[in-house]
C-alpha cells in the first residue's frame, strides 16, 4: 500500500504542521509521539512554558524530512516577478489614544460607549480593529473612529489607475465595507468575496474593478489573476491563509508582474503581525529550501 499526501503549504503554522503528514505517509520517520517530537525540535517558553518560542536540531528535522518529501516550488511554472512593498499610515490622535489604552489597561472610553477586553487574545483582537478603524464596544455596537487606513487604500487604489482590477484581502466584515466605500471614494465598482457574499465570478467576468476578499473565506484555491496588484489591508497571524492568499493572483494564467501592497499603520500591531509572518515564513523556507 502506498501513501501519498499533497499540499501546497506543509507548514502553515509552524514546523510541527509536518507531523501529522509525516506519521500518515511513514510513521517510522518522526516516531509515534508527537510528544517526543515536540520536545527534540521545538524550544519551549511562554506561559509554563506551554508554548513553541523557537526550533532547535533543523539540520536533522531537514534531513529526516527529505526521507519522504519531494518538492516542487514555482519555478518550475515560469511565472512573472513578484514584489512586496509596504504603505504606512498614522492613526488619529484619539484612535492612538483607545489603542494605547486598550493595550495598556485592557479597557478604553470612546464616545459611543466602553470598550473591555478579557484576556490577551481579546486585546490582539480588539487592537487590530482599531489599526483599521473601528473598535466594537461591550453594548456589541461597532463604532468607527479613525479613516486613516481607509483613506491611505484609497490613495493607494487611485495611484494604481482606473483601468486595473484590484484585490483587497481583509480579515474583518468592517475592514470590507471600509474597502467598498473607499472604492466608491475612488470613483470604482467593488464587489466582494466573504462568508456573506460571493460575487467572485461577477468580478472574474469584468463587472468591477475592486474585489474585497475576507482572507479567512476567500483566499485559498481561487483565481484571481485578472488582477496584478494585491493589497493586504488587514491580516491575522495564520501564516497558512496568508500562503494561501500571496498565489491567488501569482499562479497559471497570470502574464504581468505582481505587486503585492501591505497597509500598515505605523506603532502598531500591524507592523508586529507582518514581521510574524515574514520570520515564520523565512523558518519554513529555510527547512523546504
Amino acid at each position: 500500500r502506498i501513501r501519498v499526501a499533497m499540499t501546497g503549504t506543509p507548514m502553515p503554522h509552524g514546523l510541527t504542521d509536518v507531523y501529522a503528514v509525516a506519521r500518515f505517509t511513514d510513521p517510522t520517520v518522526y516516531g509515534p509521539s508527537f510528544a517526543a517530537f515536540r520536545q527534540k525540535y521545538c524550544v519551549m517558553g511562554g506561559y509554563q512554558k506551554k508554548q513553541i518560542t523557537g526550533y532547535q536540531h533543523l539540520d536533522e528535522f531537514e534531513a529526516l524530512l527529505s526521507r519522504f518529501t519531494f518538492r516542487v516550488g514555482k519555478e518550475v511554472l515560469d511565472l512573472p516577478p513578484e514584489t512586496h512593498v509596504t504603505y504606512h499610515c498614522e492613526l488619529s490622535s484619539d484612535a492612538q489614544r483607545i489603542y494605547r489604552d486598550l493595550e495598556e489597561d485592557f479597557v478604553a472610553q470612546v464616545r459611543e460607549g466602553v470598550v473591555t477586553v478579557a484576556n490577551a487574545m481579546v486585546k490582539l483582537l480588539r487592537l487590530q480593529q482599531v489599526t483599521s478603524g473601528v473598535v466594537s464596544t461591550d453594548d456589541g455596537m461597532v463604532h468607527r473612529v479613525d479613516n486613516a487606513k481607509q483613506e491611505l487604500l484609497a490613495d493607494t487604489l487611485e495611484d494604481i489607475g482606473n483601468d486595473e482590477p484590484v484585490v483587497v484581502f481583509c480579515r474583518f466584515h468592517a475592514d470590507l465595507d471600509a474597502v467598498h466605500e473607499a472604492a466608491r471614494q475612488s470613483g470604482y465598482q467593488s464587489l466582494e468575496l466573504s462568508g456573506r457574499r460571493d460575487e467572485l465570478k461577477r468580478w472574474q467576468d469584468g463587472e468591477a474593478l475592486v474585489l474585497a476578499v475576507q482572507i479567512s473565506a476567500g483566499g485559498v484555491g481561487v483565481d484571481l489573476t485578472r488582477a496584478r496588484y494585491s493589497i493586504y489591508y488587514s491580516l491575522s497571524f495564520s501564516l497558512g491563509e496568508y500562503d494561501q492568499a500571496l498565489p491567488t493572483d501569482h499562479r497559471p494564467g497570470q502574464t504581468r508582474p505582481v505587486e503585492h501592497i501591505h497597509l500598515v499603520a505605523r506603532n502598531t500591531v500591524d507592523v508586529k503581525i507582518l514581521r510574524a509572518l515574514e520570520k515564520r515564513a523565512e523558518v519554513v523556507q529555510s527547512i523546504l529550501a
